[in-house]
Order: structure tokens, then sequence, then C-alpha cells
């Protein structure tokens, strides 16, 4: 057990340094990445106020936008004014990163309770080979941070399953409604 949980960690911080350096940079031409970065930016000009996230294209109105409930954008706001930078952009990248880190772990634990640690091991590389694994840990866009919430759900349930843990599911049930939040379609 101990060698897959090594060879885990070791395929975790392989994807880690090869999707932060290896992986373009720069939000570019990405408008939902725009979008993002300008609700983020914004809670800081305008104000942390979740219920009215503003973006940059505003005209003359005051900015609202519809959107899902902001904490990513929220999280990028407190990392951007923690370092005194309104325009850095790996403050979102490192959360989207750290948020698909947590999730591969959680589906290892996951895995490693079904399957055993060999299982474990091949289902969490083949989760981080995957290109989607790839472009949500670079990107900055709340998906990430859905599918680290979605993921850290399911293990709790398991144990709510198995033992009947209140706190189990409370932790598992919140961890599910921050991911729905984050993105609806996570609930599915």
């Amino acid at each position: 057990m101990r060698a897959c949980r090594r060879w885990t960690f070791v395929a975790v911080v392989v994807f880690a340094l090869a999707t932060w350096f290896v992986v373009p940079h720069g939000i570019g031409y990405s408008w939902r990445e725009c979008d993002t970065q300008s609700i983020a930016r914004n809670f800081l000009v305008d104000g942390f106020d979740p219920l009215h996230p503003r973006v940059d294209w505003r005209g003359t109105t005051a900015g609202y936008v519809e959107c899902e409930f902001p904490l990513y954008q929220l999280m990028i706001a407190t990392s951007l004014a923690g370092i005194g930078d309104l325009d850095a952009e790996w403050p979102g990248r490192l959360l989207a990163l750290l948020a698909v880190l947590a999730g591969a772990i959680a589906v290892h634990r996951l895995l490693e309770w079904r399957t055993g640690p060999g299982g474990a091991l091949v289902g969490t590389c083949t989760l981080l080979a995957t290109g989607s694994a790839a472009l949500m840990a670079t990107r900055v866009m709340p998906d990430a941070l859905s599918f680290g919430l979605a993921m850290a759900s399911l293990p709790p349930f398991v144990r709510y399953l198995s033992t009947g843990s209140g706190v189990a599911l409370l932790l598992s049930a919140t961890s599910l409604a921050l991911a729905g939040l984050q993105k609806p379609p996570a609930l599915q």
C-alpha cells in the first residue's frame, strides 16, 4: 500500500509541475477566463459583494452579471488583495491547479477503499492523464473548483454509507452544495 501511495504522490507532483511549467499560461483570447478574472478584480475595486458580481464590459450600467455563486472569484480576489497586484493571473491558476489536485486525491481515496492500492494508483493516473484535468488545472475558471469540491464530497458520503456518521454526511453535503453553486452540472 505504501509503495502505491508513493507512486500516486509522484504522479500528482509530476502532473502539477507539468501543468504549471509546460502548459502555456496567459488568458489571451478566452472570454470566459477574462470574465472570471474581471469579476475577481472588480470585487476589489467595487467591493466584496458576492451577490452582485460585476464585469468589465458594463458600458454605462453598474456591470452586474448573472453567474453562478462566485466563490472561486472571491478566492482569487482575496489572493489578489494579499499579493497587492490586481492584474496577476497566477493566483487563479494556482487555485485551479490545487482544486484539481484535491479532486485527484479524493478520487484516489475513494478508489483505494473500493479497489485497493493498485486500482487507486491506476485510476488516479488515468484521471490526471486526461485532457480535461490538464485543461481545468490551467484555466482561470470555476470548473476546477467545482470538480475538486464534487470529488471531495464522495469519500465522506461513502464513509456515511458504511458507518452512518452524521458528520460525514454533513461534510459530503456541504462539499457537494458548494460544488453545485460553482457549476450546477456538478450535481449530476
